[in-house]
């Protein structure tokens, strides 16, 4: 009986060592953001401190700048960036002189994809599709409004406010 009260207690104290020692090894896990889509991904942090800013955020603001298409004359516009309620990475581009409203996908640090989407510009539905990037305070984005067979070349430039 003692031997048997010896072993449970044996058994007790290994378990005991055991949940101590995976508490101080779980604990010694370095953190930071684990997150590969953010600006300060920590790719040694094993442990997501709640400290990750995605690369989406940096465009979110409102630019003034210029909105150009092949065969007419540059407009002055304003440009507003606002987050997708959809996705996590997506963004929402409106230039309200312009009559543009578009989604687009930001896939790498510092630049973005559109996807062939249908929009309505200046009442007609139309395609557009292109990319855009952002360097320091810069944006521009390159695209194409397309209504089959026809297709006009665009870009908007502008700087954050």
């Amino acid at each position: 009986m003692k031997t048997t009260a010896l072993h449970f207690v044996n058994l007790i104290a290994l378990f005991a060592l055991i949940a101590v020692s995976a508490s101080i090894l779980t604990s010694c896990q370095p953190e930071g953001c684990t997150d590969p889509m953010s600006d300060n991904y920590d790719p040694k942090a094993k442990v997501d401190d709640g400290s990750c800013v995605p690369w989406r955020d940096k465009f979110i603001a409102n630019y003034t700048g210029t909105n150009a298409c092949t065969g007419s004359s540059a407009e002055d516009v304003s440009i507003v960036i606002t987050t997708s309620g959809t996705t996590e990475d997506g963004i929402v581009i409106t230039v309200p002189g312009a009559g543009l409203i578009f989604t687009a996908t930001v896939d790498a640090k510092d630049s973005f994809t559109v996807p062939v989407q249908e929009i309505l510009y200046k009442g007609a539905p139309v395609d557009i599709s292109g990319s855009g990037g952002l360097s320091g305070a810069e944006l521009t984005i390159n695209y194409d409004l397309a209504v089959e067979p026809l297709s006009v070349s665009c870009s908007l430039a502008g700087n954050q406010l």
